[in-house]
């Protein structure tokens, strides 16, 4: 991460392929702000869907630790995520010499970072990022608990996550209430991959099963009824 600017020259190009199994990103000709035209970035990204990453380096035209940081970006190499919370604060609050009634605040948490060496940022580099299974990756309270990954996984019923409780979900997490209701023992429902929709579902439509075949036997056994009358009617048009 640095100052790049791709509106700084039009040789600057970022171009993308998708094969379904693998999404790859090329910045090429990349000029930094501040920095003399001449210098010029060119490199990629790959992400796989097995989530391993892949940064590879063409041109570095300069060492990357020598690189200036600037008030807006600083200059890092490797990964960091962030979780997004939203609150609102009620007024009168002034902002600028304005007043306003409520002011709702975005904030980012940086909750995990992977730093790479800058100085192994050079010509025909790549950095082969391999990720540990976590807690995420599990979607039932049983894989989620019986996991042997050195992380602290938890299952919160209310949402049927899987988490540490520290990711980019854990606004939801947090409003679900799930900093005092996951649990670390699972429940029969808990482990069923049934949704209570499902369910529903199925009951209604044995319901109507019952019901028709309630009607066939009734109509069947009283011919002179308007049921008896339409079952014949039916059984000798199509039958």
């Amino acid at each position: 991460m640095a100052d790049f600017g791709a509106d700084l020259h039009d040789k600057t190009s970022i171009r993308y392929i998708d094969t379904g199994d693998r999404l790859t990103v090329e910045w090429a000709n990349m000029r930094v702000r501040d920095e003399s035209p001449d210098i010029q970035f060119s490199f990629q990204c790959s992400i796989f869907k097995n989530g391993t990453l892949i940064f590879a380096y063409k041109n570095i035209p300069k060492p990357v630790d020598k690189l200036r940081r600037t008030n807006d970006f600083f200059v890092r190499v490797g990964l960091s995520d962030t979780y997004r919370r939203e609150t609102i604060r009620q007024g009168p609050i002034k902002i600028d010499g304005k007043w306003y009634r409520a002011v709702r605040y975005i904030i980012y948490y940086l909750y995990d970072r992977v730093q790479l060496p800058k100085n192994k940022v050079v010509n025909g580099a790549a950095f082969v990022l391999i990720p540990f299974p976590n807690c995420v990756m599990f979607k039932s309270c049983d894989t989620c608990l019986n996991t042997q990954e050195k992380f602290d996984c938890r299952w919160c019923p209310a949402i049927k996550r899987c988490s540490d409780g520290i990711d980019r979900h854990r606004s939801e997490w947090v409003t679900a209430g799930c900093l005092h209701d996951s649990v670390n023992s699972c429940s029969s429902s808990d482990n069923s991959g049934v949704s209570g929709g499902v369910i529903a579902v199925i009951v209604i439509l044995l319901v109507l099963v019952i019901i028709a075949l309630a009607w066939y036997v009734y109509a069947y056994s009283h011919p002179q009824t308007k049921s008896g009358l339409c079952l014949i009617k039916v059984r000798n048009q199509y039958f």
